[in-house]
């Protein structure tokens, strides 16, 4: 970040997901601009959409550079079918911190899919698992030892989870270099 100044955690398109086809190109390059140039901010950019987060990156992205590690792309996983096919899509995309939302967690999900590269050049892995229950009226049911299982395996694989739900465990844990 930039020195002397401090800076906030702020999630872009809170309410929105900026992978929808109906966000231009202009736009998300506008978006992303600002972040890249505001250092002293932490960004979370979350998506169900990594396909269109992976194709406008590597549009943009000078070839073999990465968001730098201030901006987050998380892309959310509800089952484990979302994970099987958006896992391995959130892999290849160029940024330094990326992850998972599991929320609302809607069964038990299984991380083998984001195991670690065995080679050089290969995908990095996770560095941040976020998980929660969903909540309000007619919220579907979330079990917290599906929430304990996921941070156990997190914990295996060395990736920070942070429980945002009021079930249990209460981790509440940050990718490297990112202020509590």
């Amino acid at each position: 970040g930039i020195k002397g100044v401090k800076g906030r955690r702020i999630f872009v398109g809170s309410m929105t997901d900026l992978g929808h086809e109906k966000i231009s190109d202009r736009v998300l390059g506008k978006i992303f601009s600002r972040m890249i140039l505001n250092p002293h901010n932490q960004y979370v950019v979350v998506s169900k959409r990594p396909h269109r987060i992976a194709d406008f990156l590597k549009e943009v992205l000078p070839a073999g550079s990465r968001l730098p590690s201030h901006i987050a792309v998380l892309i959310t996983v509800e089952n484990q079918d979302c994970m099987d096919e958006r896992g391995p899509v959130l892999l290849r995309l160029p940024a330094y911190t990326k992850g998972f939302i599991v929320e609302p967690m809607l069964e038990q999900i299984d991380l083998s899919v984001i195991e670690p590269p065995t080679k050089a050049g290969e995908a990095e892995q996770v560095q941040w698992v976020v998980a929660g229950e969903e909540n309000g009226h007619g919220a579907r049911p979330c079990k917290a030892d599906w929430l304990r299982d996921l941070n156990f395996q997190c914990q295996v694989r060395g990736i920070p989870f942070f429980n945002k739900g009021a079930l249990s465990p209460k981790v509440r844990q940050y990718p490297k270099g990112w202020a509590e």
